[in-house]
């Protein structure tokens, strides 16, 4: 159970903070019916690999969403259609670290790193 809360609050500061990037910075919808453990906390944005560049060379380790099953090698001469929503979802996915044991402080350098990179106003 407090691992669950520390997640929770994880996530909860991730939002809470970039919610004013919210056009370039996309938060993943959660249906309310449910009760997720935020094994990860994930946005989407058109400047990903750009992102997740900038963030490694500061020293932050991101996550790319899981890869389509039809651009598997195993199953891309099988697919049937060119699956563009998960096309879509893998190429612009990132998860953000989001370990139990982060600190708020470890939290808030990410955070003021998204910030900078698409130029908005930081927080402390």
């Amino acid at each position: 159970p407090e691992i669950i809360k520390r997640k929770k609050e994880i996530y909860d500061l991730y939002h809470e903070k970039l919610i004013g990037l919210k056009e370039i910075f996309k938060p993943i919808a959660i249906d309310k019916r449910t009760m997720p453990v935020h094994w990860f906390t994930s946005f989407l944005t058109k400047e990903k690999a750009g992102l997740q560049k900038y963030l490694r060379n500061n020293n932050v380790q991101t996550r790319d969403f899981f890869y389509p099953l039809n651009m598997q090698p195993c199953y891309k001469n099988m697919a049937t259609t060119d699956f563009p929503i998960s096309k879509k979802i893998y190429y612009e996915g990132i998860s953000l670290p989001s370990s139990y044991n982060l600190t708020k402080k470890q939290q808030t350098d990410i955070i003021n790193l998204i910030c900078e990179y698409f130029k908005h106003d930081t927080f402390n």
